[in-house]
């Protein structure tokens, strides 16, 4: 009886992403639109028959073996090939995600000044509820 699943491929694809950073010296990133271009199917094994009580293995991706068992060698060129050309398109775009990042980080702030505000006027309340109740006791 084969036993397996997600248990035992998540360490294997970890391990492969792994050797894949190494070798690209970058890292793999989001891959899941790389891989599923029309392009990745040479990265994979297609595994065509079998199932797994729920669904059956066919042709090209299915819900059983999705793309098929990865070819490493293959799918590590796939990702530094995808890296290389990501790298050249980020270049140009840079300053505006430069731009996006700064913006971001100056909203954020302002969230977090205004949460402290917020907290300094609740705590302020508090004390002049506590003193008002004490004033009432002393009577």
């Amino acid at each position: 009886m084969v036993i397996g699943g997600t248990s035992a491929v998540a360490p294997l694809w970890a391990g492969l992403i792994a050797l894949n950073n190494a070798q690209n010296k970058t890292t793999a990133g989001f891959l899941q639109p790389v891989i599923y271009t029309a392009k990745a199917t040479s990265a994979f094994h297609d595994i065509t028959s079998g199932n797994n009580g729920a669904f059956a293995a066919g042709p090209g991706w299915d819900a059983c073996t999705g793309l098929g068992s990865p070819i490493g060698t293959a799918l590590i060129s796939l990702l530094a090939a995808s890296a290389a050309s990501a790298k050249k398109g980020s270049a140009k775009k840079a300053p505006a995600k430069a731009s996006a990042i700064k913006k971001h980080a100056v909203k954020k702030r302002a969230v977090k000044a205004a949460a402290v505000k917020r907290r300094a006027v609740k705590v302020a309340a508090k004390k002049s509820v506590a003193k008002k109740s004490l004033a009432i006791k002393k009577r």
